[in-house]
C-alpha cells in the first residue's frame, strides 16, 4: 500500500482499501490504513468517519483521537478539530510521543504558540531526547523567541553533537562577529565526512553563510554549489511535474464578464509569491497595527478547495477540478474554518505561495479580497533559495540551475495573471518596502485602506536578505543568462 501511495497510484490504493474494509470492518489497523489512504486522496470526510469508528473501538487511545482531530481539520471543521485537540491537551498524563504528535497537529493547524507549549511538555517529559529539543527550538523560531531558540539549539548539540540540522539553524542566529570561529568549527566537523555524505549539506550551507558574513564570497559560493550537488545526489527531485502544474494554471479567466473594480469594502488579504519572498515578514507588518488578523499558515484555502472538489489523484487533477469548482461553496467552507479559529473572515491576512495557482478562483470566491503578489530581485531570490536548508526535496531547493528553472516558470505564470487580472491585485517589490520607501508603503496602505506603521518590522533570522547577489557577479553569470533567456528582467 505504501508503494502505491508513494507512486501516486491512489485509485488502486483506494480499491485495495475497500476490499480490506469489507473483510475486516472493525479491525483498528485496517481503519488506520484506510483513513491514511483516503486522506492522501483528498476524501477527508471518509477519513474522518473511519477515525471516528476507530475512536469508538479504542476510546482510551489518544493517538486515535489525534488522528480524528487531524482529519476533522482537513474536512473543514477547524473548530471541531481544535476542540478534540484541546481535550487531549488538557489531559495531564499524555505520553511524550503523543505530546510530540499533538504539537505537530497544532503546528500544521497554524497554532504555533500552542505547538511550542505542547512540544515543551514533551521535552520536559524526555529532557535528554535531542529530536524533541530540536523541534522545540524550531517552534520557538516560529514565534520569534530567538534567545530561547538559541539555548534550545545549543542544548540539542550538547545532547547530539552530530545533529547537523541544529548547527544550520544556529548559524542563522549567530551574529556576524562570531563568523570566523564558526568557520573554524564547521571545517573541523566537515573533515571526517565523506564528500558525498548528505550530512555535509546543512554544515556546508551554514559555512556558506558564515563565509559570506566575512566577505569570502568566492568560497561561500563554492559551498552553495557543493550543497546543490549533494541535494541533487541524495534528494533528486523530478521538476517536470511542478513545471507542468505552473503552466497548466495559466488558463483564461473562468468568466467572460468584465473584472469588477478594486474592492472598497473590507475583505481578506491574500498574499502570494515565490517561497522566501518575504510573505511572512509582510504579514507580520500588516497585522501589527491590529487592523487585520494574521491567519495561521494552515493552508485553509487549499483545504476548502479539496473539500469542495472531492477526492483527487494528483496535484494536477486538483488544480483542474478547482477551476470548475463552485466559488461560493469554497468561500463558505473557507469562512467556516476561519470563524472556527476565532477570526473574522473579512479581516484575515492569508499568505501562501500556493495561492498563485488559484488567483482567478480567489477573485470569484472573494469579491472584496485584496490580492498582493510579493516579488524580489530575481538573482537575489534564486541565490537565497539556493542557500536554504530543507530536510526534503522541494522544487525550489537544490542546485541553482533547478531553482532558476522553477523561478522562470513561476515568473511566466505571474505574467499571465498580470495580463488577465490587471489592477485586481497589487504587484509589490520587497526591497523598497524593506528599506522603508515612503512611496511603496503609501501604495500598500492605499491598496489595503489601512494606515500602516511607516517603520517596517525588523527582519527575523529566517526572513529574506536582499542585496546578496551583488557580491557574486561572476558566479551568477550563467544563472543571469538563463533568467534573461526565459524572459525575466534583471535589475
Amino acid at each position: 500500500m505504501q508503494r502505491l501511495l508513494q507512486t501516486d497510484q491512489l485509485q488502486e490504493a483506494r480499491s485495495q482499501t475497500a476490499l480490506l474494509l469489507t473483510r475486516y470492518p472493525e479491525r483498528p489497523a485496517v481503519l488506520r490504513l484506510a483513513g491514511w489512504v483516503y486522506q492522501r486522496s483528498g476524501d477527508f470526510e471518509r477519513a474522518r468517519a473511519l477515525a471516528e469508528q476507530e475512536c469508538r473501538l479504542r476510546p482510551q487511545q489518544p493517538i486515535a483521537h489525534l488522528r480524528l482531530a487531524s482529519y476533522t481539520l482537513q474536512a473543514g471543521d477547524a473548530a471541531g478539530a481544535l476542540r478534540i485537540a484541546q481535550t487531549l491537551t488538557d489531559s495531564p498524563s499524555l505520553p511524550h510521543e503523543v505530546l510530540a504528535r499533538l504539537a505537530r497537529f497544532y503546528q500544521h493547524s497554524g497554532q504555533h504558540e500552542r505547538a511550542f507549549q505542547t512540544m515543551a511538555r514533551a521535552l520536559e517529559a524526555q529532557p535528554e531526547h535531542a529530536p524533541y529539543c530540536l523541534q522545540t527550538a524550531q517552534l520557538a523560531l516560529k514565534i520569534d523567541r530567538l534567545r530561547q531558540a538559541d539555548k534550545l539549539l545549543e542544548r540539542t548539540l550538547y545532547l547530539d553533537p552530530d545533529c547537523q540540522e541544529a548547527r544550520y539553524q544556529r548559524a542563522l542566529l549567530l551574529p556576524p562577529e562570531q563568523a570566523p570561529a564558526q568557520v573554524q568549527e564547521l571545517g573541523f566537523l566537515l573533515e571526517p565526512l565523506g564528500k558525498d555524505d548528505d550530512g555535509r549539506r546543512p554544515l556546508v550551507l551554514a559555512l556558506a553563510r558564515a563565509l559570506e558574513a566575512m566577505g569570502e564570497y568566492d568560497h561561500a559560493f563554492r559551498c552553495l554549489v557543493e550543497a546543490g550537488r549533494l541535494s541533487a545526489m541524495n534528494q533528486p527531485y523530478a521538476l517536470d511535474a511542478d513545471l507542468y502544474l505552473l503552466r497548466a494554471a495559466a488558463r483564461p479567466l473562468s468568466s467572460a464578464s468584465a473584472l469588477p473594480p478594486k474592492p472598497t469594502e473590507p475583505g481578506p488579504v491574500f498574499i502570494t509569491g515565490m517561497p522566501a519572498s518575504g510573505q511572512r515578514w509582510l504579514s507580520r507588518w500588516l497585522s501589527a497595527g491590529g487592523h487585520s488578523q494574521l491567519l495561521p499558515d494552515a493552508q485553509l484555502l487549499q483545504i476548502a478547495i479539496r473539500g469542495a472538489v472531492g477526492p483527487h489523484d494528483s496535484a494536477q487533477e486538483l488544480a483542474q477540478a478547482a477551476a470548475a469548482a463552485d466559488p461560493a461553496d469554497i468561500a463558505r467552507r473557507y469562512g467556516d474554518m476561519v470563524t472556527g479559529l476565532g477570526l473574522d473572515p473579512a479581516r484575515v491576512i492569508d499568505a501562501s505561495p500556493r495561492h498563485l495557482l488559484y488567483l482567478d478562483l480567489i477573485r470569484q470566491a472573494f469579491p472584496s479580497a485584496r490580492m498582493i503578489y510579493l516579488k524580489r530581485d530575481a538573482l537575489d531570490h534564486c541565490l537565497d533559495l539556493c542557500g536554504r536548508y530543507t530536510a526534503r526535496a522541494l522544487p525550489y531547493s537544490g542546485p541553482l540551475d533547478q531553482i532558476v528553472r522553477y523561478y522562470s516558470a513561476h515568473h511566466e505564470l505571474m505574467g499571465h495573471w498580470r495580463r488577465q487580472l490587471g489592477d485586481r491585485f497589487l504587484d509589490l517589490e520587497l526591497e523598497p518596502l524593506w528599506a522603508g520607501d515612503a512611496d511603496h508603503i503609501g501604495r500598500l496602505s492605499g491598496w489595503l485602506g489601512l494606515d500602516l506603521d511607516a517603520t517596517p518590522p525588523t527582519p527575523g533570522p529566517e526572513d529574506p536578505r536582499p542585496g546578496r547577489a551583488r557580491h557574486f557577479p561572476l558566479a551568477l553569470r550563467d544563472a543571469a543568462t538563463a533568467l534573461r533567456e526565459n524572459g525575466v528582467a534583471l535589475g
